[in-house]
């Protein structure tokens, strides 16, 4: 399950659609947020098996601490994770946005 199927998975759960490839700046990068709800604050970041690399653990590190400083909520979601217990991630997604003010049933 990819950004496209979590989007149309977010839909069928009744959940806000996110916007999705938002660039976003910190003092010395620029880089895009896979799903993001900015009413909410909350970022969902899809981690295929290339995040998990050893060259790409630390710039992930950064920029999740970057987006935290700034007051986001920030969940990471394996590709394995979605695929092994999809329920999982979908409620905490849900429990992240209303934390964020959303309201009414999903």
């Amino acid at each position: 399950m990819g950004e496209i199927d979590l989007a149309g998975e977010l839909r069928r759960r009744g959940l806000p659609a996110p916007a999705r490839q938002v660039l976003r700046r910190d003092h010395r990068h620029r880089y895009y947020l896979d799903l993001y709800w900015p009413a909410y604050r909350v970022v969902v970041e899809v981690d295929g098996i290339h995040h998990a690399w050893a060259e790409n653990v630390v710039g992930d590190a950064l920029r999740q601490n970057a987006l935290a400083i700034d007051g986001d909520t920030v969940l990471r979601l394996p590709l394995l994770g979605l695929r092994l217990q999809p329920d999982d991630f979908f409620a905490q997604i849900e429990a992240a946005l209303r934390a964020g003010g959303l309201s009414g049933a999903a």
